[in-house]
């Protein structure tokens, strides 16, 4: 099936305590690459690609707020889709405390119940909020570290460590993690497998009550999240 999803790390929480002319720079760079998105919308159905972002975007200016949420929004319709997943104002950390948050008030609010924040369950809203989890994480410039990016999905992961900087990765870069990936990944998957078998033994039967209270504020936290973009890009005030 191909790639189905790229996440590309654009900016860290911690990026903003850098030299205010570097951030700059940078910020005005991905605005414009989500501003011609959205002006060559229409080439991108025939590329299949779909733009989405993740992160606290509050943090961000508005300007590039606006236009990670328009490219999201323009290109939302295409069916047979990999996705583009951009990740500015994000890291590992913070999401989870962001995370917890959530899910505390929800639990206060009586919405879902202590018992419902199940392994599974935890999975599927990281996969909402954020992303599914990830096979292959491609570290360039050498450095043999997460830094603090998409560590929950990265369980499973090939790790391939580059030495070149990220402007320089080209396309025989991208090949040889590619191939180097699909000669690890039997082997990832067999033990992926293998836990999975014993997450599931002994899990007993699904209570329909607490599947319905997960099923609900799923729903719920998807519906905030696209009336949230539309108010990012400007089509409403309101938010769920």
């Amino acid at each position: 099936a191909g790639v189905e999803l790229l996440s590309v790390f654009m900016f860290s929480v911690r990026n903003f305590s850098r030299n205010s002319f570097d951030m700059t720079s940078a910020l005005n760079q991905a605005n414009q690459i989500h501003v011609d998105i959205v002006d060559n919308v229409d080439a991108f159905p025939a590329m299949g690609m779909q733009s989405c972002t993740c992160g606290d975007l509050e943090r961000l200016p508005e300007e590039l707020r606006a236009s990670l949420a328009r490219s999201k929004i323009a290109t939302s319709s295409i069916r047979e889709k990999s996705l583009n997943l951009s990740c500015a104002a994000y890291n590992t950390t913070y999401q989870m405390s962001r995370m917890a948050r959530h899910l505390a008030t929800a639990i206060k609010e009586g919405i879902i119940y202590t018992k419902d924040l199940t392994a599974a369950f935890l999975d599927e809203y990281v996969s909402l909020t954020e992303c599914p989890p990830a096979e292959l994480l491609l570290r360039s410039a050498g450095d043999q570290r997460f830094s603090d990016f998409e560590v929950l999905q990265c369980n499973y992961a090939h790790f391939h460590l580059g030495s070149k900087k990220w402007p320089a990765v080209g396309f025989v870069d991208w090949l040889r993690a590619m191939i180097e990936f699909q000669l690890n990944w039997p082997a990832i998957e067999a033990v992926k497998e293998k836990h999975d078998k014993m997450t599931s033994y002994g899990s007993g039967r699904s209570d329909p009550e607490q599947v319905i209270r997960q099923r609900k504020f799923l729903r719920h936290v998807h519906v905030a999240n696209i009336l949230n973009m539309e108010r990012l890009a400007g089509l409403h005030n309101g938010v769920m």
